[in-house]
């Protein structure tokens, strides 16, 4: 029952949570034990940000020395093509098996960059961290994506499989932004890894939906206004030989609507014999009876004198 229904959820239109990635969680134990288990659902919310980016890979050269250098390759949870790895070599070369088989399931790559037939296992490609050994963690404008399980060190770390932390920080401006590698901690007996920058716009903190959909229409109603008087102008000047703004009749009953409503309410006049006038009381918008309020101004304040 279990696999028939597997098998009808791609047809009723339902998949599993990470059928859009490769990433798995896995991790090894104290004890030396792997550990696997599906991811929760804060997890997947975090893959669910992630998911316009997931399958890109990114590509930087590292110079180390005049004789050694390397590439590097990122995916967010997707995979490195043997293509992608061998431009700099003999294509009709390719990869060896193991090369192949390090290059597998590597979610971050190193590949050295030279033009020397290799054989057999010689080190030319190194896994930096496993996709199908990830684990995830954000917050509001960042995520921090975790690969372990890579090539294991020869001398360094215990001999412990290779591990990198790329941590996504908020770009508005750039859906795939640059990659940096910022370094590598192998000096610690506990803790090595390789630290890289991504930056991106798909990690930074939108606006509600509400807010942003009125800010989207507000947005574009006053652009398409300003091109409409624009080419409206451009019109009247270029083809009928005429300086007017379009409607600008409309836009002065507008002006003077906006002006009678401040005189009503905010503007005060003194007249000549020395008496305030509320200037929304004339003839005119806001009138109330016709006749005009006057209040007169007690000039005699002898009375508020000290004895």
């Amino acid at each position: 029952m279990k696999l028939l229904t597997s098998a009808l959820l791609p047809f009723l239109g339902f998949t599993a949570a990470t059928d859009y990635h490769n990433c798995r969680f896995a991790k090894t134990d104290d004890f030396g034990t792997m550990k696997s288990r599906e991811f929760t659902s804060l997890e997947n919310t975090l893959f669910k940000r992630l998911e316009p980016i997931i399958g890109h890979v990114w590509k930087t050269y590292v110079e180390e020395s005049a004789d050694e250098s390397y590439n590097y390759f990122l995916t967010i949870c997707g995979k490195i093509e043997e293509k992608l790895v061998i431009n700099k070599w003999n294509v009709n070369m390719g990869l060896t098996d193991h090369e192949r088989d390090v290059l597998k399931h590597a979610g971050f790559a190193q590949a050295k960059v030279d033009s020397e037939v290799h054989h057999g296992n010689d080190d030319r490609v190194w896994s930096l961290g496993e996709v199908t050994h990830a684990s995830i963690m954000g917050g509001t404008d960042w995520v921090k994506l975790s690969y372990s399980n890579g090539t294991r060190y020869h001398s360094h770390c215990n001999g412990e499989g290779r591990k990198t932390e790329v941590m996504v920080t908020c770009n508005p401006a750039a859906k795939f932004g640059k990659m940096r590698i910022i370094g590598e901690e192998r000096e610690s007996a506990s803790a090595c890894y390789y630290l890289i920058e991504l930056e991106s716009s798909v990690v930074c903190n939108a606006p509600s939906g509400f807010t942003g959909t009125i800010g989207n229409i507000v947005k574009w109603v006053f652009i398409l206004a300003l091109v409409y008087i624009a080419i409206g102008f451009l019109y009247n000047k270029l083809i009928l030989k005429n300086s007017r703004i379009p409607h600008g009749s409309s836009f002065r009953v507008a002006g003077n609507f906006a002006a009678d409503l401040c005189d009503k309410f905010f503007r005060t006049r003194i007249e000549q014999d020395g008496q305030i006038q509320n200037v929304g009381d004339q003839p005119g918008l806001g009138q109330s009876s016709g006749q005009v309020n006057v209040q007169p101004i007690d000039d005699n304040d002898d009375h508020l004198l000290p004895m």
